[in-house]
């Protein structure tokens, strides 16, 4: 994500650009973080349009229980729809969402597409994977996994890189 958005600003869309940061940052063992904002990979151009919620959680890895996943998966959705209302007004051409998914475990699919339907192009990475699957039985790993096929459904393309060794395979859905 972070070269794409440095490729862009390369070819002079910074100004059409808007980038919307979900990435946790959780230092899972000494050492060892989970997820990390954009910036750490890349220095964004002040003119991108860069938009983080304040506090952002990695439900599964920080929650103990159940509920406590759950409780910690919608006070990133409520965070995260706050982003979206920003969003909204003041909408760019080009729109770069990294981890999208964790608003899944718990926010609206229909109001991620409303955002995202403000924008011409727009390049989302999420999780979809099996290592993260231990929810405390919250539920939020198979939501997580359905509404992320429901949304790829959405998309002109998707590139799924769980699997890759050396090449891409691009899926047309």
């Amino acid at each position: 994500m972070a070269e794409l958005i440095e490729e862009a600003v390369n070819l002079g869309y910074s100004e059409k650009i808007a980038v919307i940061d979900l990435s946790p940052n959780i230092e899972v063992s000494p050492g060892k973080v989970v997820g990390a904002p954009l910036a750490d990979y890349v220095k964004i151009d002040s003119s991108v349009k860069v938009l983080r919620p304040l506090k952002l959680r990695a439900p599964r890895l920080e929650g103990k229980s159940g509920e406590e996943v759950i409780r910690l998966a919608e006070e990133n959705a409520r965070a995260i729809e706050k982003v979206f209302s920003e969003l909204l007004k003041d909408s760019k051409e080009i729109l770069f969402v990294n981890d999208v998914s964790i608003y899944l475990h718990r926010g609206s699919l229909e109001k991620l597409l409303s955002a995202l339907s403000r924008a011409k192009t727009c390049v989302l990475t999420g999780y979809y994977g099996n290592s993260l699957n231990d929810d405390k039985g919250s539920g939020v790993s198979s939501r997580e996994r359905a509404l992320m096929m429901k949304l790829a459904e959405s998309m002109d393309n998707v590139i799924e890189m769980n699997h890759l060794k050396g090449e891409e395979r691009c899926r047309r859905c």
